[in-house]
């Protein structure tokens, strides 16, 4: 149960750490600060969501709300999530060049 509880919580934040650390190493002080501040709003607010929402609801119930067409554009975009990771570690360079650049993409609709 800590496990489940803290590791999506910790992992979220470790995000934030993480960009913080690059961000001064590169020699951006005010940068810096501001995302480690926006990670520990981030903390914050994930940790006492339900005092800032009571009416949510626990995760379990909520569960149980779920509309089925939810479920599955969920479904369907957690597949295409994983299979754009497998098709980047499989093809490093071709897939990316093939999909191109998300302005370019949308220069070229117009």
């Amino acid at each position: 149960m800590l496990l489940r509880k803290w590791l999506p919580r910790t992992l979220g934040a470790i995000v934030y750490v993480s960009l913080a650390a690059f961000v001064f190493r590169a020699g951006e002080l005010a940068e810096g600060a501001a995302t480690l501040s926006l990670g520990v709003v981030y903390w914050v607010f994930v940790v006492m969501r339900r005092r800032f929402m009571p009416s949510a609801g626990a995760p379990e119930q909520m569960r149980e709300k779920l509309p089925p067409a939810t479920a599955v554009i969920l479904g369907l975009a957690l597949a295409a999530s994983l299979l754009l990771c497998v098709g980047f570690l499989v093809s490093p360079v071709a897939l990316p060049r093939f999909l191109g650049a998300a302005p370019a993409r949308a220069q070229s609709l117009h």
